[in-house]
């Protein structure tokens, strides 16, 4: 089942293409993911810590993939030119986690609801420094209105994927974890796209009604 503006078949197709186009940067990063992760496993807090600027980082070269530039590794560092994008991911990502924490609390189908619909805050920050968290959470809410169960099934296909990846003796997981990671970005831009142009569309309505 697929939403209007997105199907499964398409955003996959696209991770894979758009992969094929530069597997060996995205196999590079992907075992650079992997070693970093390796390195500081035993540290809880650095481990914490480093996965959080890793997101930050691999999400802003999903993005610049997605929109069809060439990426290279200074684009993982450019999401920190300031402190904004780092102090804002973080605040929100324990605030979402808290939310989504309160929704499992209740009766489990309110988190499962909510870990959807606001996930794509991080996106949103990587995207516009400048945005602040509860924005991010609100514009997140405002893209993925009325689209819970088509994201939610892409959600799950994504884990089949990886699962997948990581039975073929996990070697599978470089091509997998790209793919999937790009995929999603691309749902991302298609999701906020859509956003936009309804927003602009009730704004031009808004306009002729007062004129």
């Amino acid at each position: 089942m697929t939403h209007k503006q997105f199907t499964y078949k398409e955003l996959l197709t696209f991770g894979w293409n758009t992969f094929k186009q530069h597997a060996w940067f995205l196999v590079a990063l992907t075992f650079l993911y992997f070693l970093i992760s390796f390195i500081v496993a035993d540290i809880s807090v650095i481990r914490d810590i480093v996965s959080m600027l890793m997101s930050i980082a691999l999400t802003a070269v999903a993005l610049v993939l997605v929109d069809g530039h060439s990426s290279r590794y200074s684009d993982l560092l450019a999401p920190f030119k300031t402190y904004k994008v780092t102090l804002h991911y973080f605040l929100a990502s324990i605030l979402y986690m808290l939310i989504v924490l309160v929704g499992l609390i209740l009766l489990i189908l309110p988190g499962v609801y909510l870990l959807v619909r606001l996930q794509f805050f991080a996106y949103l920050l990587v995207e516009h420094e400048n945005m602040g968290v509860i924005e991010s959470l609100k514009k997140s809410m405002e893209m993925t209105k009325g689209k819970f169960w088509s994201l939610f099934g892409f959600g799950l296909v994504f884990i089949l994927i990886n699962i997948a990846g990581f039975i073929a003796l996990g070697v599978g997981l470089f091509i997998t974890i790209p793919v999937t990671c790009i995929a999603y970005a691309r749902l991302y831009r298609k999701l906020s796209t859509e956003t936009q142009a309804h927003t602009e569309h009730h704004h031009g309505e808004g306009h002729l009604a007062t004129a």
